[in-house]
Formats: structure tokens, sequence, C-alpha cells
């Protein structure tokens, strides 16, 4: 998903920022920094862009307005 990717690169930097002078050994970095940045796009995706319409429009997602299923 687009807006996942685009928020990804924002919270990578400002996570490694904050931890990168902790001086952690690499494991614990690794999985720290992977795990703030992915669990950080999708929760910033969910609580800010997708309830909001015009954040979805600024990010390219289509309208939330669901057409109602009628069977062919």
């Amino acid at each position: 998903m687009l807006p996942i990717y685009v928020l990804h690169q924002p919270i990578l930097l400002i996570a490694a920022y904050w931890l990168f002078p902790l001086r952690l050994p690499m494991p614990v970095e690794f999985l720290l920094l992977g795990s703030v940045t992915g669990f950080g796009s999708v929760a910033i995706y969910e609580a800010a862009i997708r309830p909001f319409a015009i954040s979805r429009a600024l990010f390219g997602l289509k309208s939330a307005i669901q057409t109602p299923y009628s069977p062919a």
C-alpha cells in the first residue's frame, strides 16, 4: 500500500535517530527498528489516513464509500 510505503521512511529515520545512540546489540537494534517502523506505519495509516476522506485523497486512495453489492 502506497501510504505505508510513504510513511515508513520518516518513521525509520526518526526511530534510528533515537535508537542508534543507545549502542544496542545489532540483532536487538534490527528487531526494534523493524518493529517500530512497521507498527508505526500501520498505526498512522489506520488512525490518521484511512478514516478521513481528505487524507485518503492526499495519499491517492479511493473513497471509502462502498457501492452496494448486486448479484449478477
